[in-house]
């Protein structure tokens, strides 16, 4: 009974003991993360940023030219080859069409032809004029006989009128006045006859004949025979006429289809680079089919993709860097296009600005890289990007110091240069920072600074 009590106490102590033994190191821990940190900081400060959008894209050609045969044919020899430079005007291509080739000599025949035809309309015309003229010469010819027969028999007249008196008186036979009475008769018949003829040669030069066709006499006697000869030469005229038709039909056949043989030249319509050629020497192409395609280098575009939500802030005009690192070369442009809407797959707006090639240095197809001056700098919040935590393009977490204790804050990056960070939001100009924080560092650990 006495040996149980003291063993009791005894145990009662060893166990006191083990148990402020077992508290001891806890208290010292817990001291240890009570102290504050050691940590070196910086302090946001305003830095002028300009709004300047990166992208990139590609070079494009300015202007593309499809080089299509108005006919059909095949390929006799193609002049160039792609990537060549060529002038407007330039042979392309020589196509080859038989058919044509045959058209054209039946062309030039019937040409012949008609030029023949034309040829004896002129002389069947020349000699309608001639007859003309010669009926105009045997009417006058023909009043002139009658004028003369109508003299003579006037003068038989007036002997028949004296040998009539002599014969009352006996001094004429009867058979001799007879006789000078028939030749009087005669006389008048031939007048008579010679008028009829006279009337048979006015036929076609009559004043009735001119007003039929519409044709007002000129008192005139040259501008009169004028209109008699062109009145009876009418049908030669109006045939020789359709000749001349004939031939300047045929004239302009043979043209056409010398114009479409001349198509078979394929020529340069624009200055530029062969971008592609589709056929090769001996192969039939289609009548408006693709035989080659120009592309005008001599200046290029850039055509850059912007996202959605970077689409504002800019408009044509808008001066832009660009940069091709094949070339390892910089330009500076404008903005030139903007597509209205964003292409439905990838969501992006295309965006061009035109760059001087004149040297052919820039090619299509080139990566570029870009940067879209968006508006005029102005002052944000900006730390080293040593103080951040976590971080990607567009967003990051900050330790500030608050009251001495370390705090986490979320923060938006508006931008990334030369080992700095521009704070869209979450910080402002001012705040503590912690630089360069220990992945041990958590969020309300009291901390101490090194440097400022």
């Amino acid at each position: 009974m006495f040996l149980i009590k003291p063993l009791m106490k005894y145990s009662c102590i060893v166990l006191l003991a083990a148990l402020f033994c077992a508290c001891a190191p806890s208290d010292r821990k817990n001291e240890g993360e009570l102290l504050p940190v050691e940590v070196s900081a910086v302090r946001a400060e305003n830095r002028a940023l300009d709004d300047v959008l990166k992208s990139f894209g590609s070079i494009s050609y300015k202007t593309k030219t499809d080089v299509t045969c108005t006919v059909s044919g095949t390929v006799t020899a193609f002049f160039v080859k792609e990537g060549d430079a060529v002038t407007k005007g330039q042979k392309l291509a020589q196509l080859r069409n038989v058919q044509l080739e045959l058209q054209r000599e039946q062309c030039m025949n019937a040409l012949d032809s008609a030029n023949a035809s034309l040829e004896l309309a002129r002389v069947k015309l020349r000699e309608e004029t001639l007859a003309a003229e010669g009926r105009l010469l045997a009417v006058e010819k023909s009043k002139i006989h009658i004028v003369q027969k109508e003299l003579e028999l006037e003068l038989l007249k007036d002997m028949f009128s004296n040998k009539s008196r002599l014969h009352e008186l006996g001094g004429v036979t009867d058979s001799s006045l007879e006789q000078l009475k028939l030749q009087v008769r005669s006389a008048e018949t031939e007048i008579a006859m010679m008028k009829k003829e006279l009337d048979t040669l006015l036929l076609g030069f009559r004043d009735e004949d001119l007003l039929k066709e519409g044709i007002t006499p000129s008192r005139d006697p040259d501008v009169r025979k004028k209109q008699f000869t062109a009145l009876n030469t009418k049908s030669g005229a109006a045939e020789l006429a359709s000749v001349q038709a004939q031939v300047q039909a045929a004239d302009r056949q043979l043209a056409s289809v010398r114009k479409l043989i001349d198509e078979l030249t394929i020529r340069a319509p624009s200055g530029g680079i062969v971008g592609a050629r589709y056929y090769e020497n001996g192969e039939y192409v289609k009548e408006n089919e693709k035989i080659a395609t120009l592309m005008d280098t001599s200046s290029v575009y850039a055509v850059l993709h912007v996202q959605e939500q970077d689409a504002v802030g800019f408009a044509q005009g808008t001066r832009v860097s660009l940069f091709l690192p094949s070339l390892g070369a910089s330009y500076r442009s404008v903005i030139a296009e903007i597509s209205p809407a964003a292409d439905p797959q990838s969501g992006n707006f295309s965006v061009k600005t035109e760059i001087g090639n004149k040297n052919g240095a820039i090619k299509p197809g080139m990566f570029v890289r870009c940067e879209i001056e968006r508006a005029a700098a102005k002052d944000v919040p900006c730390i080293p990007d040593s103080t951040l935590l976590l971080s990607d393009e567009k967003t990051g977490k900050v330790f500030c110091i608050v009251n001495g204790c370390a705090v986490q804050k979320a923060v938006l990056i508006k931008a990334h240069r030369d080992g700095f960070v521009w704070i869209g939001d979450g910080l402002s100009a001012g705040d503590l920072i912690v630089d360069k924080p220990s992945p041990f560092l958590r969020e309300g650990q009291a901390v101490r600074l090194r440097t400022l």
